[in-house]
């Protein structure tokens, strides 16, 4: 399921300023954050695969790590910064360390 960027800065804003109203808002704000963030996992993956195999062709040593950021991270990024979610450009990141 795919969300609208006004659903996830709604969200986004709502955990990281405290503006819910009730539990409910909460947890549906919280899932909503959980989904923006997940769906960042599956074109990481992607990419991190399809460069592990472009290494493995070459034959040399590497190191290779992926990682999403951790929601609270995030939350408090959008309260340091005063971006919306949507904005932000390092929910997924790749890491690749090479021999000279």
């Amino acid at each position: 399921m795919s969300i609208s960027k006004t659903r996830v800065d709604r969200a986004g804003d709502a955990l990281a300023r405290n503006r819910y109203r009730t539990d409910d808002e909460y947890l549906e704000a919280d899932d909503v954050v959980d989904e923006f963030r997940a769906a960042h996992l599956g074109p990481l993956t992607e990419t991190t695969t399809e460069l592990q195999r472009w290494l493995d062709d070459h034959g040399r040593p590497y190191y290779l790590a992926q990682r999403l950021k951790r929601k609270p991270q995030m939350l408090r990024k959008l309260t340091r910064l005063s971006v919306r979610l949507s904005q932000l450009q390092d929910v997924g990141g790749l890491r690749v360390i090479v021999p000279q």
